[in-house]
């Protein structure tokens, strides 16, 4: 996609998104008065006792139907519609884990859930379901409405900031329970796991067991992408480079054998991607393979993070859990945006 085209996308994306914003203060009624209809808020307050009600299957209706009146989407057109969805920001392009990945996610997340009070569970699941994108678009509205559900005290304030979580400023108006703000965190967890080790100051990752060197990324631009299936395999590449170095550097060497990685690198070193040409439809799917294990892995151990809130602390301060620092980030989030509110 060239420049030229890049911007016609943008500018039909800022005209959807500001059409969608006018239309979000009456589908939030919609919302309300769907859950007022199943007795939702009531539900969720018995929580303790409705937990062995809560299977896969009626939460994912849930979330589906929360969704797409949300985005004033159809009956017969919801569904969990986020198969190619990619979280684009102002530098990079942060990929969920893969559309398979995403059943299996959710479902170890709701099992333990039944361990947790409403509090962790309205931090926990509201991530999660954030994480994972399912959908297309609202993912943040659906986790912000699950998120209420779960923490409200009564049903006049739930439903005055449900008003206001939905409106066009809902994500700054109200909790954005954001996994991005522990991704490093959680990353430098799995990534010890993987045989990197880090600064114990500044905790950036300093090297690894076998990895020599880093990606040669200026020689993206000399690559004939023509060549079809090396072409594909490696703009994949580029695209997950761009946003999660290490975990695709874990498994690049994770996944070749000695010789096959050596015989990838630029002076006994950095991995040339011009050279990466030698690898195999079947040593791409291996590297690709085992980047989403890493992936899933990550949105796993958000969960963990609540059901073992000890086992996991802030690298930055050993004395707060990566929990309560996920919770205090969200809070002093929201209070930046809302300064007239403290």
């Amino acid at each position: 996609m060239d420049f030229e085209q890049q911007q016609f996308c943008r500018e039909k994306q800022k005209e959807y998104e500001k059409l969608d914003a006018s239309k979000q203060p009456e589908r939030a009624k919609k919302i309300i008065k769907f859950l007022d209809k199943i007795n939702a808020f009531e539900f969720f307050k018995n929580l303790d006792n409705n937990k062995e009600k809560i299977d896969f299957e009626n939460f994912k209706s849930l979330l589906i139907r929360l969704n797409g009146i949300a985005r004033g989407i159809s009956i017969k057109a919801r569904e969990f519609d986020g198969k190619n969805v990619e979280l684009s920001g102002l530098i990079e392009t942060v990929l969920p884990p893969r559309e398979e990945d995403k059943d299996e996610i959710l479902k170890f997340a709701l099992a333990l859930s039944k361990d947790l009070d409403a509090k962790d569970n309205s931090y926990m699941l509201s991530a999660v379901i954030n994480a994972l994108h399912m959908f297309n678009d609202g993912n943040g509205r659906t986790s912000r409405i699950i998120y209420l559900l779960l923490n409200s005290k009564d049903k006049e304030t739930f439903y005055s900031e449900l008003e206001r979580a939905l409106g066009a400023n809902g994500r700054f108006d109200s909790l954005d329970i954001n996994p991005g703000l522990v991704n490093w965190e959680i990353e430098q967890e799995i990534l010890n796991q993987h045989d990197w080790y880090f600064d114990p100051e500044k905790h950036n990752a300093i090297g690894h067991k076998k990895l020599k060197g880093r990606i040669v990324s200026t020689e993206y631009d000399q690559i004939d992408y023509s060549k079809k299936s090396f072409g594909e395999n490696i703009k994949k590449y580029q695209k997950i480079a761009s946003s999660d170095t290490h975990y695709l550097l874990t498994a690049t060497v994770e996944s070749l054998s000695d010789e096959q990685y050596n015989s990838i690198l630029l002076k006994d070193k950095f991995i040339s991607p011009l050279k990466m040409e030698v690898l195999s439809e079947q040593d791409w799917g291996k590297i690709f393979s085992t980047y989403y294990k890493l992936k899933k892995e990550g949105v796993k151990t958000l969960v963990r993070i609540f059901t073992d809130p000890e086992e996991y602390r802030n690298p930055y301060d050993e004395k707060e859990t990566l929990k309560d620092l996920f919770i205090r980030k969200i809070k002093e989030e929201y209070e930046t945006n809302n300064p007239t509110n403290n």
